[in-house]
């Protein structure tokens, strides 16, 4: 099943490689180069999520909590190529139509990639049903929507929370401090983790009780 998902995914992750490719032969330049590197941002949470599973069989399993953590700071990583649809009309030296097509299958790789690595790490901790409650899913997503925004309009990185602890502690008293600029992100948060939560409940929430 596992090997079936992970064609799965590499096809697509193939398909969006390939249209954006195409896009620079055509247009002879590297406009949207970033969407490869966010993509592969995108695939983090997916390798740690495994890489959980299979620690937690292991003699390392006392490492399960470091990659576990890998997996929680790269998680917003997936789902953040929604927001590179802003990017729509950025570059006009290709058709609209194929950059939609190319933005959109960019944010649905995304997607997959996390939410399979969520139902991966549901199943590591399946000993805590609380972990696969809506609403523990919803505030998980609810952390994701906050470190999208951070990413989309504080411009941070995941490995910044690790190299720069310091900085980003004083940025976010920052924000905390602006009502206009907390408000932005709570709502931002709260929108994206009740759109993570109906697609999960919709289309990986059967699909978990179905294995069962």
């Amino acid at each position: 099943m596992q090997h079936k998902e992970r064609n799965y995914l590499l096809i697509w992750t193939g398909f969006c490689i390939a249209l954006l490719t195409a896009r620079m032969i055509y247009t002879e330049s590297f406009e949207f180069r970033f969407m490869a590197f966010n993509l592969l941002l995108g695939w983090i949470p997916y390798w740690a999520a495994i890489a959980t599973q299979k620690l937690r069989k292991s003699r390392l399993r006392l490492f399960v909590p470091v990659s576990a953590f890998i997996w929680l700071i790269f998680l917003p990583n997936a789902p953040y190529m929604i927001t590179d649809i802003f990017h729509l009309h950025k570059y006009p030296s290709m058709p609209m139509w194929f950059d939609l097509i190319m933005l959109l299958s960019f944010a649905f790789t995304g997607l997959l990639l996390g939410f399979l690595s969520l139902l991966k790490m549901i199943q590591v901790f399946r000993k805590y049903p609380v972990m696969a409650k809506p609403i523990s899913i919803f505030l998980l997503f609810t952390v994701c929507g906050a470190g999208i925004y951070l990413g989309r309009y504080q411009r941070w990185n995941s490995w910044e929370i690790i190299t720069q602890p310091q900085t980003l502690v004083s940025e976010m008293i920052q924000i905390l401090q602006q009502p206009n600029l907390l408000a932005q992100m709570c709502l931002l948060s709260v929108l994206f983790a009740a759109f993570f939560t109906l697609l999960y409940l919709a289309f990986y929430r059967p699909a978990e009780g179905a294995e069962k």
